[in-house]
């Protein structure tokens, strides 16, 4: 297992397929933590170190494996109506736009690299 800060060094060489399924992956788990979640969870410190990759087995044999993305480190996380009052759901709505606008700079993050191997 290890962290996408892990293979920063490496994001010219990653498949635009991977880039992809990560970005798709991390999308689905803020997702679900804002919206599926009851109550909604707001995550407030998305980076390339807390987005983790791993292989279900290490077989290389065994074709078409995805890799599991996982986000960790909810040390900062805010709980919808964790708190009673304007100023926590101001805070909370506020930690949501920050994950979506750090999801979107890791998007760009791995994108920029396989854009840079396809010029």
């Amino acid at each position: 297992m290890c962290s996408l800060e892990d293979l920063k060094s490496h994001f010219e060489t990653l498949s635009e397929v991977f880039t992809w399924l990560i970005n798709i992956k991390v999308g689905e788990a803020l997702k679900w933590l804002h919206q599926v979640c009851k109550p909604g969870i707001a995550h407030g410190d998305i980076h390339l170190g807390t987005i983790l990759i791993r292989y279900p087995s290490l077989d290389l044999d065994e074709e078409l494996q995805l890799p599991q993305v996982k986000l960790i480190d909810l040390g900062t996380s805010k709980t919808q109506n964790a708190e009673p009052g304007y100023e926590y759901t101001i805070l909370y709505n506020q930690t949501i736009r920050k994950d979506q606008t750090t999801f979107l700079f890791v998007l760009s993050t791995l994108s920029d690299g396989t854009t840079s191997r396809n010029q």
